[in-house]
């Protein structure tokens, strides 16, 4: 089954928080001072904040309920982008990046595709990625560099670089979710993650003079498999 693709381009957030976020407890004090701290969590899980919407149209009002339906308090999973190309490793063109190309999308509410006209960023990987590894191989065929802090996805897994430890290898964090084949795509364009609503949060706002709505949303990556 595809997933749907959480449509933020319609919903237009001005405040995007994307980030892997580790849980940690403390190991206990050693008699000489030292505090041991241990991950708890396997190496983090994305956590989504989109804020400072602003819903002005009926169509936008209609979306908004139906995703917080669809969603169903946070038991059912999507695909939310990340939305982090001002960062990926882009092509320049003179003194700046290459314009951006228009959104497309195959439904406007809910998709199962959304991509650039014109793609920015074309990469691969270069080597198979196994079960909870954490060293990424990427072929990066158009123009450009990666240099740490960049964010993409592959199949629904999202990672981001921390460094480079080889000519075209990267540490990224978190883990990855399940093996990944050599020659998957590597998107830096649209990156999107397996999430679900986080648990307990309500979607919905009040609907200012019938007419508008101020709402945000957050979402937290789904468990993965094998409980990493």
């Amino acid at each position: 089954m595809t997933l749907p693709i959480f449509p933020v381009q319609l919903f237009r957030p001005k405040a995007v928080n994307a980030r892997p976020v580790v849980s940690t407890i403390s190991g206990g004090t050693s008699l000489s001072g030292i505090e041991d701290v241990i991950a708890t969590d396997g190496g983090g899980r994305w956590v989504v904040e989109y804020s400072d919407i602003q819903l002005r149209t009926p169509e936008q009002l209609r979306a908004w309920s139906a995703w917080a339906g669809y969603l169903a308090g946070g038991t059912i999973e999507c695909l939310v982008p990340i939305v982090s190309l001002a960062t990926g490793p882009r092509q320049f063109a003179w003194d700046g990046p290459t314009r951006v190309s228009k959104l497309v999308a195959d439904d406007p509410v809910f998709p199962q595709s959304v991509t650039y006209s014109i793609p920015q960023i074309k990469a691969v990987l270069a080597a198979d990625t196994p079960l909870r590894g954490t060293s990424v191989a990427i072929d990066l065929i158009s123009r450009g560099e990666i240099t740490g802090g960049e964010k993409f996805s592959i199949a629904g897994n999202g990672f981001r670089v921390v460094r480079e430890t080889a000519p075209g290898v990267y540490l990224v964090t978190p883990p990855a979710r399940q093996a990944l084949a050599e020659g998957a795509d590597v998107n830096f364009d649209w990156p999107v993650v397996r999430c679900r609503l986080q648990p307990n949060f309500d979607m919905e706002a009040a609907i200012n003079m019938g007419r508008f709505m101020s709402p945000s949303i957050t979402f937290v990556e789904s468990p993965p498999v094998g409980g990493i």
